[in-house]
C-alpha cells in the first residue's frame, strides 16, 4: 500500500507569536537592561528596605541616649527584652506558629537560656552601659565593631585561619573606628 499524502490539516499546529495569527497572544513586558520586570520590582523593594534599615539604625544612638536619661541600663534591657518578646509572640500568633515555639525539649530550653544570657543579655547590658558613659558619637562606632570582632573570635573558637588580606582589612576597620571615635 502506498503512503497517504499529507493534507494541510495533518500538519502540526504552529502557534505564531503575533496577534494577527494567534488569538491567545499576549504581549510580553520588555526587559530593561536584561532584567525582568519582577526582578526590578523586588530590587526596588530591597533598596527600600535597605534604606529604611539605615534610617532606623542611624537613630539608635540618639534613642539610647534619650532613654538612658530616664532609666538605667538594666531597666532599658528589661523593657527592650519585654517589648521584643511581645512582638515576636504576636508575629508567631499571626503566622500560626505560636505552639511550635513550645515543642522543644528541656535541654533545648536550657541551652537557649544560656545563650540568651550571653547575647542579648550581657551584650546589651554592656552596650547600654557604654551608651550611658560615653557620648553617642563615640559609643555607636564602637558598637559596630562586632562585625570586625567576630572574625577574630573565629580564630581561637572555630580554628579558622585568616589570610594577610583579611588581617589587613580588620586592622583597617579598627583604624577607621578609631578615626571616627576620636
Amino acid at each position: 500500500s502506498r503512503p497517504r499524502a499529507r493534507s494541510p490539516s495533518d500538519r502540526p499546529r504552529v502557534v505564531h507569536p503575533s496577534p494577527a495569527r494567534n488569538p491567545l497572544w499576549k504581549p510580553r513586558r520588555r526587559r530593561a537592561h536584561g532584567v525582568s520586570p519582577g526582578t526590578m520590582a523586588s530590587q526596588k523593594k530591597a533598596y527600600a528596605f535597605g534604606l529604611a534599615t539605615v534610617l532606623l539604625w542611624s537613630t539608635v544612638a540618639s534613642a539610647f541616649k534619650l532613654t538612658l536619661r530616664e532609666v538605667d541600663p538594666l531597666q532599658l534591657l528589661f523593657y527592650s527584652t519585654l517589648f521584643s518578646t511581645v512582638i515576636l509572640g504576636l508575629i508567631l500568633v499571626f503566622q500560626g506558629k505560636f505552639r511550635a515555639a513550645f515543642t522543644g525539649t528541656r535541654r533545648d530550653y536550657e541551652r537557649s537560656m544560656l545563650l540568651g544570657a550571653l547575647n542579648p543579655a550581657v551584650y546589651y547590658l554592656v552596650l547600654f552601659k557604654a551608651y550611658d558613659l560615653l557620648p553617642a558619637q563615640e559609643a555607636q562606632p564602637l558598637n559596630y565593631t562586632w562585625g570586625i570582632t567576630l572574625p577574630l573570635l573565629s580564630i581561637p573558637l572555630l580554628k579558622q585561619k585568616m589570610s594577610p588580606w583579611e588581617i589587613a582589612a580588620l586592622v583597617l576597620g579598627y583604624a577607621g573606628v578609631v578615626v571616627i571615635s576620636t
